[in-house]
């Protein structure tokens, strides 16, 4: 069963035969020259286009870590109820664009966030009621923080 085709094949076009459009080519011809200030214009724009995309690349690279609102959005819902964390304890979550999330009892709750912190754990010297020094856990970046703070000195 032969079909015959009502369509006239177009030749083909590749880079040995340059297709032109005379309609293009009279909006090119159209056109006045541009200035040299025009031109300068063009080249501060190009430049700080470039540097907008630098500076947000920079930004990516930026690391933060510090203390956040409990109530802030964006947090996660799921964490461990203030009441069921002991001094000492405390639950992380990780988000899909790798920020970690605290939830530390000292004597208090404290939120943390951090972007270049995983789950390391450290080591906290308190006094309990009586006096006697004690060690409890804590997240690398609550002691990165009080290194930050200058509440101690580096290790």
């Amino acid at each position: 069963m032969d079909v015959e085709s009502n369509f006239e094949e177009e030749p083909r076009v590749g880079l040995s035969q340059p297709r032109s459009c005379g309609v293009e080519q009279q909006k090119l011809q159209d056109q006045p020259e541009l200035t040299d200030e025009q031109i300068d214009n063009v080249r501060s724009e190009r430049e700080n286009e470039e540097q907008e995309v630098e500076e947000d690349k920079n930004m990516e690279q930026t690391l933060a870590c510090g203390t956040i609102r409990a109530n802030r959005v964006g947090n996660p819902k799921h964490m461990i109820n203030d009441k069921r964390l002991k001094g000492g304890e405390y639950d992380l979550r990780v988000s899909n664009t790798d920020v970690t999330y605290f939830k530390w009892k000292d004597n208090r709750i404290i939120h943390l966030a951090s972007n270049f912190h995983g789950s390391e754990k450290a080591t906290e010297k308190r006094k309990d009621k009586i006096g006697n020094r004690i060690e409890i856990k804590a997240p690398k970046a609550m002691q990165d923080l009080y290194l930050l703070y200058g509440r101690r000195r580096s290790p």
